[in-house]
């Protein structure tokens, strides 16, 4: 059974949509449900609340603790639940549009090396998001990306082409997961500690594949199904300067615990990152 996660944070309507979506598109599928609440406003907590009426859990956390924490909260509800054995990390601003629970249950079943399996996630306009076509990065993309928020990164190859993949009929072994959708075995799930609580957004999706890369599991694309991924709808609320310190904190983060960029280069990035934070208005 899989134990779905979905993380919410004053975007009530989004959240409930994508239950709905959940329960009309997998009717057959066994699944049960675990809503974070990341400390939202009291009216969006109540609207959220009056439309749980299908025996999901809440979890209200009292403070905003980001993305990891926030669905490490949801993956530790269903730590002592033993019918569950499968995690489904999903956005709130996703949509369903057909049954993606029963296809990626089954292939972690069929293949025990697997670490995360995914469908294809398109846009709301239907173009495929690159974000479920990610290598790992390299150092080199992590150079450039010091002072540009990664926006020149798809220059450099870090993206699987992505022409002919929607519908194929395989797997594809990719280098990161999308964090909007990805399904993981419980019990490796949590002996790897979830997703890495030391940051608040961005780059915890390029932990993960470190840890799977590090244990030799597998990181699968399943095109031949697809879920929505409306995208950016929280970021979009916060300014551009909170949003580049959050990538800004994970990105340093990354570079000292998960990467092998030699220390000299390492605090002249940090001091680049430092200057375009200052910089923005």
């Amino acid at each position: 059974m899989v134990g779905v996660v979905i993380l919410n944070y004053n975007n009530s309507n989004l959240t409930l949509g994508c239950l709905e979506s959940l329960y009309r598109y997998c009717p057959d599928a066994r699944f049960k449900v675990c809503v974070v609440d990341n400390a939202s406003s009291p009216e969006a907590l109540s609207l959220l609340e009056k439309g749980l009426t299908r025996g999901e859990a809440l979890v209200k956390s009292p403070v905003n603790c980001g993305y990891a924490r926030g669905n490490n909260l949801g993956c530790e509800w269903f730590e002592n639940d033993p019918e569950v054995d499968k995690i489904l990390i999903l956005n709130d601003d996703c949509l369903f549009c057909e049954d993606i629970l029963s296809p990626l249950s089954a292939y972690l079943d069929a293949y025990p090396d697997c670490g995360v399996v995914f469908p294809l996630v398109k846009g709301p306009e239907g173009n495929v998001d690159a974000a479920c076509l990610r290598r790992a990065k390299s150092n080199t993309d992590l150079f450039f990306q010091a002072g540009f928020l990664g926006r020149f990164t798809s220059l450099r190859g870090e993206f699987i082409d992505a022409d002919g993949v929607e519908g194929l009929d395989c797997a594809i072994h990719t280098g990161v997961p999308p964090g909007s959708c990805m399904m993981l075995p419980k019990e490796y799930f949590r002996s790897i500690g979830y997703l890495d609580p030391n940051t608040f957004l961005y780059f915890e999706e390029h932990i993960l594949a470190a840890k799977l890369n590090r244990d030799g599991r597998s990181c699968v694309l399943l095109p031949a199904y697809k879920v929505i991924h409306l995208g950016a709808q929280t970021t979009k609320k916060q300014s551009s300067k909170a949003i580049y310190r959050h990538w800004r904190n994970s990105y340093l983060y990354f570079l000292k615990a998960w990467s092998s960029m030699p220390l000299p280069l390492r605090l002249w990035l940090r001091f680049r990152t430092a200057l375009t934070l200052a910089l923005k208005r």
